[in-house]
């Protein structure tokens, strides 16, 4: 058996009670309490959407770490979802769990900056081919920036930019038949050249740390190539504005003959993307429920 882990991107719902779940288990428990601490003792004001995402890098650290010391499952690679990028560098020691919560908190200030001029928006396009797509975003450009922020599958797209273009992409999906075509509010043109400045200003922030090489292979979203030690800080400072390209790591773990891919919550709704790419390959995720103990038992089937 050849074992993938995936780290999610932004979980849309609080995870609150899932940490609190995962404290039961004394691989996870110290990274909450970390984690929980660090934000109980942040030097600013943290705003909600920052929370949000230094919750779910918190929760996706402490699952692998059940995963690996508290479970013993061998694991051949990591991949990685957008933020989940930050997560799979802690789990893969390439950076410290510490190191992982300042860069969480940098990257959310930045993203913080934009999103306080309310204009920005993310949407879920589902059904239309890549033709059809550019041809209802070129429509849609004419009421404001409209970008691909995500290829997760040949047919599911995630697009980023002005709320009124997105708006306007959603409706025009719609018209041609889309299955799904919705605002996700999140509020930040992530994956897009309007963040271009902030993820060069973060690169600069991040000039003085040493990043070790992973001790995990991992596969990026931006390239889908595998990560070393002297590209990680371009990787940082480029996920916030280059798009994920989510079928080249899906086409990374076909080769790589990876059987069994496993989900981290919190659930992202990661599990029927990485499905709809990989009709060979056993997924095991939380589901929509976000059901931790059926996730757990369906792992314990593995070892």
């Amino acid at each position: 058996m050849k074992t993938a882990v995936c780290f999610p991107g932004q979980a849309l719902s609080p995870v609150t009670d899932l940490l609190q779940r995962l404290q039961q288990f004394a691989a996870a428990n110290s990274t909450v309490e970390e984690g929980e601490k660090f934000i109980e003792q942040a030097r600013s004001p943290l705003s909600e959407r920052t929370i949000q995402q230094l919750g779910t890098f918190i929760a996706s650290v402490a699952s692998f770490k059940v995963l690996t010391d508290e479970m013993d499952l061998p694991v051949s690679l990591l991949v990685e979802h957008g933020v989940g990028m930050y997560a799979a560098l802690v789990a893969a020691r390439s950076m410290s769990f510490h190191q992982g919560l300042e860069i969480v908190v940098m990257a959310g200030d930045l993203l913080d900056e934009v999103a306080d001029r309310g204009d920005f928006e993310m949407a879920s396009i589902v059904g239309l081919s890549r033709e059809e797509l550019n041809l209802v975003c070129s429509v849609a450009a004419e009421s404001g920036e409209v970008y691909l922020a995500n290829i997760n599958s040949p047919t599911h797209f995630v697009l980023s930019g002005h709320k009124k273009a997105l708006v306007a992409a959603c409706d025009g999906a719609i018209r041609r038949g889309a299955i799904e075509a919705k605002l996700l509010g999140i509020g930040t043109p992530i994956h897009t050249n309007i963040l271009e400045s902030r993820g060069r200003r973060l690169a600069k922030q991040l000039a003085t740390v040493q990043f070790q090489n992973p001790a995990v292979p991992i596969v990026e979203h931006i390239y889908g190539q595998r990560i070393i030690e002297c590209n990680i800080l371009d990787l940082l400072s480029q996920q916030l504005f280059m798009p994920v390209k989510w079928t080249r790591v899906m086409d990374v773990v076909h080769r790589k003959g990876i059987d069994t891919l496993i989900a981290l919550p919190p659930e992202t709704g990661l599990a029927e993307v990485i499905e709809a790419n990989l009709e060979d390959v056993t997924v095991i995720s939380p589901g929509e429920a976000g059901d931790l103990e059926a996730w757990l038992g369906q792992l314990a089937g593995l070892s």
